[in-house]
């Protein structure tokens, strides 16, 4: 025969694990429109607030006329230009600031 000591705590386990699934489902899918319904609302303010911020922009055509002079450096380049090695030493003591010894002894 069944026994009922085993028989009725596993029904009334049944009869709770089917309850609370049944109530879980249901506040799953009430969260879920709920969290749907303010998404919608999220959405529906970015789009209005969106919509004012455009209608407040001013478009104006101007056009802008910049005259503007073109002014074109020219630098002299010597080619042909040769010095001998003294003057080399001094034209480039000249742009190095460097003082030039202008007594040399020889060996």
């Amino acid at each position: 025969m069944i026994n009922t000591r085993l028989v009725a705590p596993l029904v009334i386990g049944a009869g709770l694990f089917g309850g609370g699934w049944y109530v879980g489902s249901e506040l799953r899918e009430k969260s879920e429109l709920e969290r749907a319904a303010a998404i919608e609302e999220a959405v529906r303010i970015a789009s209005d607030k969106t919509a004012d911020a455009i209608s407040k922009i001013k478009v104006e055509n101007r056009t802008l006329v910049k005259n503007f002079k073109e002014v074109e450096k020219r630098v002299p380049v010597y080619v042909d230009c040769k010095h001998d090695p003294d003057a080399v030493k001094l034209l480039n003591n000249l742009l190095t600031d460097v003082k030039p010894s202008l007594q040399s002894e020889l060996p």
